[in-house]
C-alpha cells in the first residue's frame, strides 16, 4: 500500500499531515463512512521500516486508546498482577520486535497490521497471566501494602512517558520495557528476542547508552538512581 497522487505518482506527506490525515480518516471509519487508511498505515511504516522515533510516538499516541481498550474487554485482566496502562506498553514493545523492517512487506496493508497488534496485546495477556501471582496482604499479612499514594503512581507514569521520548529506536525501547518495567534479565530478553539480540553483551551495551544518556539529562538525571 502507497500513498500516491491522483495521477498515481507517489508523493509525500510531513509526518504531521499524516497524523491530521490519519486522525480524521479514523474517525470516518468509526462512524461507518467510506475512510482511506494509507494515511496511517504510512505512519506504521516509518516508523517500524525508517525507524522514525517521531513515527513511532505518533503510532503510539493514536492506538494506545485503542490497545488498552482491547485488554480493558478482556475479562480475565483483573487475574493479571501488572496493570492495564503497563500491559499497552509492553504490547507496543513485543508488536516491535516481532514486526522488523524485513517483514513489513508481508503486510499489504492497516487492518493485518491491527490484527496483528491486537493478537499480540493477546499474548501479552497470557503471558501475565501464566506468571505465578503476588500473594495479597489477606494471602501473606507479611506483604507489606504499597506506600505509593494515586499522586505517586501518576508521577511515576510521566517519569515513564518522558524516558520514553528519550529512546532513540526500537531496540532501546524494548530493552527498556523489558528490564524496567517486565523485570527480565539481560540473558532472559537475550533468549526471548535472539533474532535482535544475539548476546547478552549486546542488550548490556544498550541498557548502558541509555543509563548514560538519562544520567546526563538536564531534566532526568537528578532522578535516575542506577541500581545494578
Amino acid at each position: 500500500m502507497s500513498l500516491v497522487d491522483a495521477d498515481g505518482q507517489p508523493f509525500t506527506l510531513s509526518l504531521p499531515q499524516l497524523i491530521t490525515r490519519c486522525q480524521e480518516e479514523t474517525t470516518r471509519f468509526f462512524k461507518t463512512q467510506l475512510s482511506d487508511s494509507r494515511f496511517c498505515f504510512e505512519i506504521f511504516r516509518r516508523a517500524l521500516v525508517e525507524k522514525s522515533q517521531d513515527a513511532w510516538t505518533a503510532l503510539y499516541q493514536q492506538y494506545q486508546p485503542i490497545v488498552l481498550h482491547w485488554l480493558q474487554r478482556n475479562s480475565q485482566l483483573t487475574h493479571c498482577d501488572e496493570d492495564a496502562d503497563a500491559l499497552v506498553n509492553v504490547t507496543f514493545a513485543k508488536f516491535s520486535s516481532a514486526v522488523p523492517a524485513e517483514k513489513f512487506n508481508s503486510f499489504p496493508g492497516l487492518k493485518p497490521l491491527l490484527n496483528y497488534l491486537k493478537l499480540c496485546a493477546g499474548s501479552v495477556m497470557l503471558d501475565c497471566l501464566r506468571k505465578p501471582r503476588v500473594e495479597t496482604e489477606e494471602e501473606n499479612p507479611n506483604v507489606p501494602e504499597s506506600s505509593d499514594s494515586a499522586e505517586e503512581k501518576v508521577q511515576k507514569q510521566e517519569l515513564f512517558e518522558q524516558i520514553n521520548k528519550r529512546l532513540k529506536d526500537d531496540d532501546e525501547r524494548l530493552v527498556f520495557y523489558a528490564l524496567f518495567t517486565l523485570g527480565m534479565k539481560p540473558r532472559e530478553i537475550c533468549e526471548e528476542w535472539s533474532h535482535r539480540f544475539p548476546s547478552v553483551q549486546r542488550v548490556n551495551q544498550i541498557r548502558q547508552n541509555i543509563v548514560d544518556r538519562l544520567k546526563r539529562d538536564d531534566d532526568l538525571g537528578r532522578y535516575y538512581t542506577d541500581s545494578e
